[in-house]
This record gives C-alpha cells, sequence and structure tokens, in this order.
C-alpha cells in the first residue's frame, strides 16, 4: 500500500478504482470548492486487500469503475479543466451556467429566484408569496421584503429611455435630491428648509398646506409678490378671517387689520376745498370723472368700477372740516360729482361703488370654508314712533329757565335726547327752506306767508285753552288771543275800518264802549231793521241809539231819492260797506271795485248752480264755457278730451308774443307724468324730444341723429341704440353692454379700423328686468392691433 500523497484541490471525482487494502486513515485536508468533474483516470493495479479503514466522509457518488486488483493507492491526478455544467441541484439538476462572467439560469434564463422565507429562519422551502427576496425572471419585477441598501459614493437607482419608475408603497429616505442639480432637494425632517424647488408647485385637484401644531406658516417671496390665481393675472381668490399687516414701531409690535365689507367694492378718499360761490345755494368743487389724468386715484377709481354702469350705485360719505352744512349731486351723464358746502371749506370725501366684475361674486356660497360661525337669527323690526324717531330714541324741547313770576312767557329753552344730554349744534344759512319746525324760541324781524296767492296767509293753530300772545321785552303781554277767537289788547286798538259779521262800523269814536258791547248792540240793531213790523221806534239807550244814527244818517237812499223806511223792505240781512247802485240794469259800485263774497264766508251761487265759485276759490260751471278771448291758465288744466271746434287744432308757441305776460315765454309744448317729469316736449323751432318709445306708420325725414358713444375704449353704453366700440389686441372680440338689444334685434357692424379679418355678431343677450342686455361681437382670428367699429341695432 502506497503512501498517500498531498491532497490537491478537489476536482470531479474520478473512476472507482479498485478496492485496496485498508491503510491508515490519512489527515483530512481542508475541503475545496466543488468544481467541475474531472475527467476520469485510469485504472491503478489492484493490491491486496487491506483491513477495513474508518469510514470517511461521504463524497459525491461518482461512476461505478471496474474492480481492480487491490494495490496500493496511486498519486492523485491533476484537475481537469472547468466544465460548462454547473453545480447540480438537490435532485441532482443544473440550476445555473455562465458566459463572460455572466452568471444566468440554465437551462433557461426566465427562472426566478426566491431567498428567504416570511416564515422565519432554516426554511427547507419558501415561495412567491412568502420568499424575502424574490427576482421575478418573466416579468422582471424585484420584491424586496427588508431594506435595499445601495452603497457607494454615485450609487443611484435610475430606468433608461425615459420608462416610468413605479413604486407602489411608501419610499423612505433621510434627503430626496435632484439628480441633476443638488441644489434642490426635499428633506421632511429639517427643521430649517425642508423643500427647495426652482419650478412651481401645482395641485390639480386642490388641496391643503397646514399646521398640524398651530404653528405660522409663512410665504416668503422676498421683494417680489404672493400671486393668489392663474400666474399673470392674480385675479384669484383669498378666503381669510382676518388679515393683518403688522409694523414694528420703535422697536415695539403692533398689528392693523384690513377693513372687510359686505360686496365687491372698491374705494376712495380725498379732499377737496369747495371755493367757487353758486348764488343762492353756497359754495362747490367738482370731480369730473371723465377729466382726469390716467393713472391718478380719481382715473383709476373710475375705471376698476365700471363708473359708467355703476355710477348710481355709487356711495358718497361726506365730511366738513368747518361747522357748515354739505350734500353732493350727481350728473351720470357727464360723469361729475359736486360737492356743496353752505360756506367754503376744505371737504373730505370716501366714495364707494361696485367693482367692475361685482356681479360675479355673491353674498352667499354654497361650497369652500366654513369660516367664522355666527348665530345670530334675525329679531323683530325695529319700531318707531309716529315722528319716525326709534322707539326709546327722541328729541325733547325743556325750559333751561322758567317764566318770571306773575308772567306767561314761558322763558327760554334747550333741546335735549332721551339720555338727559344737551344738544349744543349751531346751525347757520343764509337761505332755508324746511318743510316744519319744532322750536322752543323764535327770533326774526319779519313773518310773511309762502305764497301771494289770495286765501294765503300765517295760521296760528291753538288747542283747547291755548293762547297767542305778544309780549315786551320784559315779558309782559301786549295782546293775547285764545282758541275761543277772543282778543285782550293791553293798549289802544287803531282801526281804519272795524267790520263784523253784520256789517261795518263807521265814525264811531269812543273810548268807552267795550268789543263785546259794540257787537251785541250791533246784532240788536240788526235784528230791529231786519223785522218788517218793526218801525225802528222802541226805546234804545243812548249809545245804542247813537249806533244807529251812525249806520242810517243819509245812507240807506234809494235811486229815486226816498228813503229807506217808505219803500224798501228788508227780508232778511243787507250789509252795504260803500256806495252801491242796485238798478234795473244790474248790480254796480259807484266808485273803488265790488266785491262778492270779500271775505269768502260762504260759497256763491249764480243760476241755481250753473255757476259756483265756493270758499276756497274752485270755479265749478255745469254749462259749457265759450271764450272769445284769450284763457291764461298758471296751474293745472285737467280735461279728458281736445278737439277744435271746427277746422285743425292749433298749438301755437309764440316767442315773442306777450298777452300771457310771463305765461308766454314758456316757448315748448310740454307732456309730463303725474309727478312732474317730463315725457315729451315739441318747442318753437319744431324739435321734439321723447323719453319713451315713438311708434309710427312711416318715417320720413332728412337726418337722423342717434345718441351714441364714441369712445372706443367703452365696453358699455347703457341705454345707448349706436355707438363706437374697439376689440383689443390680441382679444377674440368685445362685449357691447346696452338695454337696447332685444330677441328681434338686428345689429349692424361697421369696421373702422382696416382689416382681413371678418367681424360677426357672435352671440346676444337681450335685457331684462334682472340683468342687462349685451351682444358680442368677434374676429375670426385675434389680430396684433386693436379693431375699431362702429355698431347700430335696430329693433
Amino acid at each position: 500500500m502506497g503512501s498517500g500523497g498531498p491532497t490537491g484541490s478537489t476536482g470531479g471525482t474520478g473512476g472507482a478504482g479498485p478496492t485496496g487494502s485498508t491503510g491508515a486513515t490519512g489527515a483530512g485536508g481542508p475541503t475545496g470548492s466543488t468544481g467541475a468533474t474531472g475527467s476520469t483516470g485510469a485504472t491503478g493495479q489492484g493490491g491486496p486487500t487491506g483491513s477495513t479503514g474508518a469510514t470517511g466522509s461521504n463524497g459525491p457518488t461518482g461512476s461505478t469503475g471496474s474492480t481492480g486488483s487491490a494495490g496500493p493507492s496511486g498519486a492523485t491526478g491533476g484537475t481537469g479543466a472547468v466544465g460548462s455544467t454547473g453545480s447540480a441541484g438537490a435532485s441532482g439538476e443544473n440550476l445555473f451556467t455562465q458566459t463572460n462572467n455572466l452568471i444566468y439560469p440554465y437551462p433557461v434564463v426566465d427562472r426566478s429566484i426566491a431567498l428567504g422565507s416570511t416564515v422565519g429562519g432554516g426554511q427547507s422551502t419558501t415561495a412567491t408569496s412568502s420568499a424575502l427576496i424574490l427576482l421575478d425572471g418573466s416579468t422582471g419585477n424585484a420584491s424586496i421584503s427588508g431594506k435595499l441598501t445601495i452603497r457607494g459614493t454615485s450609487a443611484s437607482i435610475a430606468t433608461t429611455n425615459n420608462v416610468t419608475l413605479t413604486l407602489s408603497n411608501n419610499v423612505e429616505a433621510p434627503v430626496y435630491y435632484d439628480s441633476a442639480d443638488q441644489t434642490y432637494f426635499l428633506d421632511p425632517a429639517a427643521s430649517g428648509t425642508g423643500l427647495k424647488l426652482n419650478g412651481n408647485v401645482e395641485l390639480t385637484g386642490g388641496g391643503t398646506i397646514s399646521s398640524t401644531a398651530n404653528g405660522n406658516i409663512t410665504i416668503d417671496a422676498g421683494s417680489g409678490t404672493v400671486c393668489i390665481g392663474v400666474a399673470g393675472t392674480c385675479a384669484g381668490k383669498l378666503d381669510s378671517g382676518t388679515l393683518d399687516p403688522p409694523y414694528t414701531i420703535n422697536g415695539k409690535k403692533y398689528a392693523t387689520y384690513v377693513p372687510s365689507m359686505v360686496g365687491i367694492k372698491e374705494e376712495l378718499t380725498g379732499t377737496v376745498y369747495t371755493s367757487i360761490a353758486v348764488p343762492g345755494k353756497g359754495y362747490r368743487a367738482n370731480l369730473d370723472f371723465l377729466g382726469q389724468e390716467e393713472g391718478s386715484d380719481l382715473w383709476l377709481f373710475s375705471k376698476v368700477t365700471a363708473l359708467k354702469q355703476h355710477i348710481g350705485q355709487m356711495t358718497v360719505i361726506l365730511s366738513p372740516a368747518s361747522n357748515t352744512r354739505s350734500w353732493y349731486e350727481v350728473d351720470p351723464q357727464s360723469l361729475r360729482l359736486t360737492i356743496f358746502t353752505s360756506r367754503p371749506s376744505t371737504v373730505s370725501y370716501r366714495l364707494s361703488a361696485p367693482r367692475f366684475d361685482a356681479d360675479q361674486w355673491q353674498n352667499t356660497r354654497e361650497e369652500g370654508s366654513i369660516g367664522h360661525v355666527i348665530n345670530d337669527p334675525d329679531g323683530p323690526a325695529v319700531a318707531m314712533d309716529a315722528q319716525g324717531y326709534l322707539d326709546g330714541v327722541s328729541l325733547e324741547l325743556k325750559r333751561s329757565h322758567p317764566a318770571r313770576q306773575g308772567e306767561t312767557l314761558q322763558g327760554t329753552w334747550t333741546l335735549v335726547d332721551n339720555l338727559g344730554n344737551t344738544i349744543e349744534e349751531v346751525l347757520a344759512a343764509s337761505q332755508a327752506t324746511i318743510a316744519n319746525i319744532t322750536a322752543g324760541k323764535i327770533e326774526t324781524a319779519i313773518l310773511s306767508p309762502l305764497s301771494d296767492e289770495p286765501g294765503d296767509g300765517i295760521a296760528v293753530k291753538l288747542g283747547e285753552g291755548q293762547t297767542f300772545g305778544i309780549y315786551t321785552k320784559e315779558g309782559s303781554p301786549s295782546a293775547v288771543f285764545d282758541s275761543e277767537g277772543n282778543a285782550t289788547f293791553s293798549g289802544t286798538l287803531y282801526a281804519d275800518r272795524i267790520m263784523t259779521k253784520f256789517g261795518e262800523i263807521g265814525n264811531l269814536q269812543t273810548t268807552t264802549v267795550s268789543a263785546t258791547y259794540i257787537t251785541n248792540t250791533i246784532t240788536n240793531i240788526t235784528q230791529l231793521v231786519t223785522s218788517q213790523s218793526a218801525a225802528l221806534t222802541p226805546e234804545l239807550d243812548a249809545t245804542s241809539s247813537a249806533l244807529l244814527a251812525l249806520l242810517t244818517n243819509g245812507q240807506w237812499k234809494m235811486e229815486n231819492g226816498n228813503d229807506l223806511n217808505s219803500q224798501f223792505s228788508i227780508l232778511n240781512s243787507l250789509m252795504v260797506s260803500g256806495p252801491l247802485i242796485i238798478g234795473s240794469d244790474g248790480i254796480s259800485a259807484t266808485s273803488d271795485t265790488l266785491y262778492i263774497e270779500k271775505g269768502k264766508t260762504a260759497n256763491l251761487d249764480i243760476m241755481a248752480g250753473t255757476i259756483v265759485v265756493n270758499t276756497a276759490g274752485d270755479v265749478i260751471i255745469t254749462g259749457n264755457l265759450a271764450v272769445s278771448g284769450n284763457v291764461a291758465i298758471g296751474g293745472v288744466l285737467g280735461v279728458n278730451a281736445i278737439s277744435p271746434v271746427s277746422g285743425d287744432l292749433a298749438i301755437r308757441l309764440p316767442s315773442t308774443d306777450t298777452s300771457f305776460g310771463d305765461l308766454a315765454q314758456k316757448s315748448s309744448f310740454i307732456i309730463e307724468d303725474t309727478q312732474g317729469n317730463r315725457l315729451a316736449s315739441v318747442d318753437a323751432s319744431g324739435s321734439a324730444q321723447f323719453t319713451g318709445d315713438v311708434s309710427v306708420k312711416t318715417l320720413t325725414t332728412d337726418k337722423l341723429i342717434l345718441r351714441s358713444s364714441t369712445d372706443p375704449a367703452a365696453t358699455a353704453s347703457a341705454s345707448l341704440s349706436a355707438g363706437r366700440s374697439a376689440i383689443p389686441s390680441g382679444e377674440p372680440g368685445a362685449i357691447i353692454a346696452t338695454d337696447k338689444v332685444t330677441g328681434q334685434s338686428l345689429i349692424f357692424i361697421t369696421p373702422i379700423t382696416t382689416t382681413k379679418r371678418t367681424l360677426s355678431v357672435s352671440s346676444m343677450t337681450a335685457a331684462t328686468a334682472t340683468q342687462s342686455g349685451s351682444f358680442t361681437v368677434s374676429l375670426s382670428e385675434p389680430e396684433a392691433s386693436p379693431i375699431e367699429f362702429n355698431w347700430f341695432i335696430l329693433n
């Protein structure tokens, strides 16, 4: 038995030699890596059978060789070349092969590899569902249940040809960098900057940026602008409960707040000085919105509020710098605001008007933020008293100094509110027209009636038991009139004539007869005269006899010279206050004016109701009235129909004829409504104006002039039927607003600017009671410059 040679690297198992004699067990060499099976060496000479040695470790089963004679073991042959077949699997099947250092499954490459098991360690089998690492050779998918660590300074995960890399679950990393420029990154746990981008962040379906710890969120635009809305327009909407522009003044922080407003409105504040005198009115200053410099505050306010359409909704708040009244007037046609004061003064103004797009924003909202939550049900309507004050809030006149002892003068007065506060405001005006005045004391030089019309005057209304008095400057009454019609004079009463309801008292000179006594005496005498059986012979006292003599001495004579008592019977009262002739040819006065019911104590009736004149001055005629001369009516002529007596009905409008006095200066025929608003007019030149529609069967005219707007920048034209507008450069069209658009309107467009494009009316919106009308003029293609055009609406 030969000695054992040195153990070489384990090669392929050679063919089995003949069993030699059992020799001593050699020392076990290190186990080499399993290589490819080498070629079978030659069979050595069989030696004698040795004693049985210790059983060695089981090697791989080789092919059975022929049994050799038992002889000494030959030397180990060299390792053969590595073959293409890899290691065998558990069943002896080849799993991998390699080409040019590329290892891949054998015999086909679309096999999968599964490593580990989610069940735990030491498992003899695994599956695709339980493998910790799965490389799918069919789909190319890789599944790793643990962490994937990629080492190296330039390690990366990338796709080729812009193929999408999809990570279906969470991806964890401390920091995510831009592969092209690591200046930009995402660091979720950073205490400083956590996200740095060079582009935009776009939330296609909306989203929320919130602070879970109720901390501050800062949008830092540096010296730039934070834009809400589409980039470049910034016309979006910002919902916020409070806007607070912060200030730090002298090292201390202060909060200011942006005021909110109901409705989308724009505001403007400023000051003017009312220096232009307006006779009979005061002083004024004008704000002309059409004449402002482009870019100025007033110009910008008129544009952003579309003031041509919204001037009727503009609110004006005035505050004069001095103790003066202030008011204003608005001219919608010229877009002018005129501010008035009763004396020259600096006036602060605050203007507010709906923004140009105010109709797009409603006060109610169906979705979006909840905002501030207020639970405040509407209460009952505020009650007003008969004088127009809120219940519990009123003004009251009170005596500040009581009347002096023994006098009826009511002292002096002050005005206080319901809390007892004295109203100290002083008003000064050169002229004032006031419908009603409540005052404790009025000091004036002259009292005169409001008009010069007969019957008008000054009335003093007294309640039961009240008096109207005239007092001396010391407060003593000089004359007092009570509610019963009685008068008391503390001095002498002088009168050229004294008239009673029974007649006139003339030539009476006495200082001893009281007014009451005179009235009673005249009544007695009248009763005596009106009695047919009385012969004027009763016994009268001296005063009554004197009065009777004064009334009848030489005055009661008939035209033939006979006296009253023999020729004249009085069935009722007859009172004559001057020379009067009654004869067969009528009643006439020999001098002065003949008055009938001058005192308006009763109605005048002529011809059994044919002509009736009542005490109010109204004349009622139940028959026909024929007038051969002119009729001048200073008030209202109310008729149901006017028709010519014969021929044509002419309305002459003279410009120089003065037969009607001042009335002839009105050179127009005017039709007004019941409120005095002009509806139509025709002047002496033949020109006519109508505020409403005019319908004619046939219209023949030398010239037709329509009110129109010639401002090409105007996009809305109020109530015009024609105008000039423009399509801005780069825009596909323009919208013209006018309430003249109906569902049957014919709209004509005439380009002013030379263009190869086609202009057309692409849409119309008819005006209704709730929305304004409009139409849209469109271009076939937008132009680089504005396109001006004229438009005309025919209904």
